[in-house]
């Protein structure tokens, strides 16, 4: 097993304080195959105690089990009281390099469903 430990931050532009007790959950997902689910390869989760954005990560990946022709991507989501209040809508593709320079992965906030 060749393990590497992938660090980066997630991040928001909201002017928004995060309350002690968020879960900022990180993966590293295969996003080769469209007809198929995402398989996570790595995630971590970190429970804040007061810190506010960007909030580090560290995913410890085994880069001998990644298929040089496939796909990778980060997924993350930050959970408040019990509901994912940002997640992300862009891709954030893993670098050529393993382990690469800081990751950010940026997250924008998740829009209440409307009630009828």
């Amino acid at each position: 097993m060749a393990a590497s430990t992938i660090t980066g931050s997630v991040l928001y532009h909201q002017r928004v304080a995060l309350p002690p007790g968020s879960i900022v959950r990180v993966w590293l997902e295969d996003v080769s195959r469209q007809d198929i689910a995402a398989i996570s390869v790595a995630e971590s989760e970190t429970v804040t105690s007061g810190e506010q954005v960007p909030i580090p990560f560290a995913l410890a990946v085994d880069t001998s089990a990644l298929v040089p022709r496939a796909r990778y991507a980060f997924r993350a989501t930050i959970e408040v009281d019990g509901s994912i209040s940002f997640t992300t809508t862009a891709s954030h593709p893993l670098p050529a390099e393993v382990p690469a320079a800081e990751i950010e992965i940026l997250v924008k906030p998740v829009q209440p469903a409307a009630i009828p």
